[in-house]
This record gives structure tokens, C-alpha cells and sequence, in this order.
């Protein structure tokens, strides 16, 4: 028995096993989403809905809004990306956008926390009871 590291996470078996598991590593789906195992989801769409309501006091609708800067919609985005196992196409359902949109939304909002400071501000204060979670599961 032979091993192999892909990714993250260890391949063993033989070579044509081994062989098998690398081409289904390769392939997409047809929504062109590239699946990947979540081992474990800290949280759910709705808990992170409400934690950003109450949070900032406003109103869920508000949240799901489509609006040029609604930056309570972009945050949403990316927490549900990072913190549930739901697909880019599920979050696409929720938020009634594209699932290449749901990439994008998710990823131009994690530049802002980047370069912007009351960006960066706004996503610490919903994240940082969560970050702790995170950090335990992930041990």
C-alpha cells in the first residue's frame, strides 16, 4: 500500500486506487463548482441571519436586499460561504443570485475586510464569538 498527499488530506491504497481518487478529485460538477468536504459546519444560514440582525439592529429583509453597497448582504454572503456546508448554488438560492456570483460577492467582500477598516470593523464584531469556535474544531 502506497500513500499520496493531495490537498489536505491523505490518499492511501494502491496505484490504481489511488489513481481513481485523483481523477475524481478533478472533476466539477455541472454547475461548474468544484465540490469540497466540509468536515464539520459551526453554524447554520438562519443563526447567521439572525446574529447580523441583532447584531447591527436591523431588520432580517434588510439583509436580503438587492442593492448596489448593501454590505450587511455581502457579509451574510461570506459568513454563510465559510461557516456552513451549504454550495455556492444553495447560497445563489437564499440570496436569489448566480452561484458564481455567491464566489464573487464572498470574495470581494474578504478584500474589503483587507483594506478597508470599518469594513474590517463590522466583520470582526460578528465574527469574533464565532472565530473561537472555529478554532476549537478545527483542533
Amino acid at each position: 500500500m502506497t500513500g499520496v498527499q493531495t490537498c489536505a488530506l491523505p490518499i492511501f491504497g494502491n496505484d490504481s486506487f489511488i489513481e481513481k481518487i485523483k481523477e475524481k478529485m478533478k472533476s466539477i460538477d455541472e454547475n461548474r463548482e468544484i465540490k469540497r468536504a466540509k468536515l464539520l459546519s459551526i453554524l447554520n444560514q438562519d443563526e447567521i441571519t439572525k446574529s447580523i440582525s441583532l447584531c447591527f439592529g436591523i431588520e432580517r429583509d434588510e439583509i436580503f436586499k438587492k442593492r448596489k453597497g448593501n454590505i450587511y448582504r455581502q457579509l451574510t454572503i461570506y459568513l454563510i460561504k465559510r461557516y456552513t456546508a451549504l454550495s455556492l448554488k444553495e447560497i445563489g438560492e437564499i440570496f436569489d443570485i448566480d452561484y458564481a456570483s455567491v464566489s464573487m460577492t464572498a470574495r470581494r467582500f474578504k478584500e474589503k475586510t483587507d483594506s478597508d477598516k470599518d469594513i474590517s470593523e463590522i466583520f470582526e464584531k460578528i465574527t469574533k464569538k464565532w472565530k473561537k469556535k472555529e478554532n476549537e474544531h478545527q483542533m
